[in-house]
């Protein structure tokens, strides 16, 4: 059984039997973590493990033994969400930029297959967008509504396999209309939303009270 844990880098002993991660992991959020603060990664022996896409059941199957070295890192939601939301923003106002000039490159090559066109940056921008919404959804969940911003996370990942069926069947003119009339606007509403988020949460800040704010 797991005598020590770490806590942001800090060895804190268990006063409990600890026999597995799901016990581990339920005993920080129930005696260590504050109202507003989140586990924002796991470490067992140094190797990740994504606990937050793990059922309880798929924990409760990693035994711990007293020699391994479990660390847990605890942040602060608010922080997090902030960082997080900052990344997102940059990210999608640089790939809304500059979609017109790959959406004309594409739509001047025609139906043609020879074209040495390269949609990948795209494709890697936008399925990394769509990782930090999820991010984001998990970092504010209970917390802040975000509707409108998961309702623009399904069209984004719908356009996403649009434009890449597209792409693979040479259909480039097709590629250059997705681009700008299905992908460029919800990357535009995305940006507000996302501004809108961040100020709530910079108010929740001043106000002390992260929980139950309603967003879009």
């Amino acid at each position: 059984m797991l005598k020590f844990v770490y806590l942001n880098q800090k060895k804190v002993p268990v006063p409990v039997p600890v026999k597995n991660l799901y016990e581990a992991i339920l005993w920080v959020e129930k005696h260590i973590l504050r109202d507003g603060y989140a586990i924002t990664k796991v470490l067992l022996d140094q190797s990740p493990v994504e606990v937050l896409d793990e059922s309880s059941q798929n924990l409760k199957k990693v035994p711990l033994e007293q020699s391994q070295r479990l660390e847990i890192q605890i942040d602060s939601v608010q922080e997090i969400s902030i960082q997080t939301i900052d990344a997102l923003r940059n990210l999608s106002t640089a790939l809304e930029k500059s979609l017109k000039p790959v959406a004309v490159e594409f739509w001047q090559a025609g139906e043609q297959s020879k074209h040495n066109l390269d949609l990948e940056p795209v494709l890697e921008d936008l399925a990394l967008i769509l990782d930090l919404i999820s991010h984001v959804e998990i970092l504010v969940q209970g917390r802040v509504s975000i509707a409108n911003i998961s309702m623009i996370r399904e069209s984004l990942s719908e356009h996403l396999v649009g434009v890449e069926a597209a792409f693979e069947g040479n259909q480039y003119k097709l590629v250059a209309k997705i681009l700008l009339q299905k992908i460029e606007t919800p990357l535009e509403e995305l940006n507000h939303e996302l501004t809108m988020l961040q100020n709530t949460i910079f108010e929740s800040f001043a106000d002390k009270k992260f929980s139950k704010i309603g967003v879009g």
